[in-house]
C-alpha cells in the first residue's frame, strides 16, 4: 500500500469518528434560575396570599422536567422556542416528605426563546384556579372583624383578637388562644356544614400559626359526635403556612351528614400557653 493510499484511510477513519464525536455530542443548555414563586390574588374572596411555595414543578409541554426545591437553577435542554409551566409545590401537611404540587394553584406559562448557555432569571406569579371555591361552606377566618368559631363546653379559653403589631401575622389582627398556669385544653371549631366533597376531591385547609405546644388539627362528624384527628404541628416560635389536606378523610365520612373542622392544643398544669392563627381558610372544587 503507497503512503499516499495509507494517508487516505487515516483522514478517513479519523473523519468518521469526528462525525460520531459531533453525534455523541450532548446539547448545550439553557438556566432558568427561580428563586421564589409569588401568589396573586384575583379576587377578595380568596383572602390572604401568603403561601409557603417550597419546590417549582417544571413542565416542557406534558413533560416533566422535574420538581426543583427553591431557590432553583434549571437547565433546560431544548433550546430555541420554548413554552414552560411551572406550578407551586408545597409540603402537603407540611411534610417534606410528601411533596406536592398545591392544586389550586394555577400554572405559571413562560413562552420564550432559549439560546444555549443563556441565563434566565424569572420570579413565577401564579393565581388561583378559577374554579376554587372558598366561601363555601364555611367563609374563613383572617380576624379582621371578628371571629368565626365555635368553641367545645369543656375548652379552657376562646380567641381572641389580637392587634399587637408583633403578634399580628399580616394585616390588621390575628387571634390568640392563651392557656394560663391553671389551664390545660383549648379547642375551637367552625360552624357545622355539609356541602363539601365526599369523593375523594382535593380538600385543603391554609392557615398561618405559631404556638407554643403540640396542636391537633381534626374533622368533627354528625353533630360532634364523633371526631377525627387528621394532623399534628409541633411547636413554632415565628409563624409558619400549613396546607391541611382533609379529601382522604372527607372520603371515608361520605355518611356523614354534617362536618366541623377543629383546631386545639393541650398542655401540661403549670405551664402557660398559647396559639396564634391567621387566615384560616378552607378551599376545595
Amino acid at each position: 500500500m503507497t503512503k499516499s493510499l495509507q494517508l487516505f484511510f487515516l483522514l478517513l477513519i479519523s473523519s468518521l469518528f469526528a462525525c460520531e464525536d459531533d453525534d455523541l455530542a450532548a446539547p448545550v443548555p439553557a438556566f432558568i434560575t427561580i428563586n421564589d414563586i409569588v401568589v396573586k390574588s384575583t379576587d377578595p374572596s380568596q383572602g390572604s396570599t401568603s403561601d409557603n411555595i417550597k419546590d417549582a414543578w417544571v413542565y416542557e409541554g406534558s413533560r416533566l422536567l422535574g420538581a426543583f426545591e427553591l431557590p432553583a437553577t434549571i437547565p433546560i435542554q431544548n433550546t430555541g422556542n420554548v413554552k414552560l409551566q411551572i406550578g407551586g409545590g408545597i409540603f402537603e401537611n407540611g411534610l417534606s416528605t410528601d411533596r406536592r404540587i398545591y392544586p389550586f394553584y394555577e400554572l405559571y406559562v413562560l413562552d420564550t426563546t432559549l439560546l444555549p448557555e443563556q441565563k434566565l432569571e424569572i420570579t413565577p406569579v401564579v393565581e388561583y384556579t378559577d374554579n376554587a371555591i372558598y366561601d363555601s361552606p364555611w367563609s374563613g377566618e383572617d380576624f379582621e372583624s371578628g371571629i368565626n368559631f365555635n368553641y367545645r363546653s369543656n375548652s379552657d379559653t376562646t380567641l381572641v383578637r389580637t392587634t399587637q403589631p408583633n403578634f399580628v401575622f399580616e394585616g390588621n389582627a390575628s387571634g390568640v388562644a392563651y392557656l394560663d398556669a391553671s389551664m390545660d385544653l383549648f379547642e375551637a371549631y367552625t360552624p357545622t356544614f355539609s356541602a363539601i366533597p365526599t369523593n375523594g376531591s382535593a380538600v385543603y385547609l391554609e392557615m398561618n400559626y405559631y404556638c407554643s405546644h403540640d396542636i391537633t388539627i381534626s374533622i368533627y362528624a354528625n353533630d360532634q359526635s364523633a371526631q377525627y384527628p387528621v394532623i399534628n404541628f409541633k411547636p413554632r416560635s415565628t409563624w409558619n403556612k400549613v396546607y391541611v389536606e382533609f379529601g382522604p378523610v372527607f372520603s371515608t365520612l361520605f355518611a356523614a351528614y354534617n362536618f366541623n373542622i377543629a383546631i386545639g392544643f393541650s398542655k401540661p398544669l403549670g405551664e402557660e400557653g398559647w396559639l396564634y392563627l391567621d387566615n384560616v381558610k378552607l378551599i376545595h372544587f
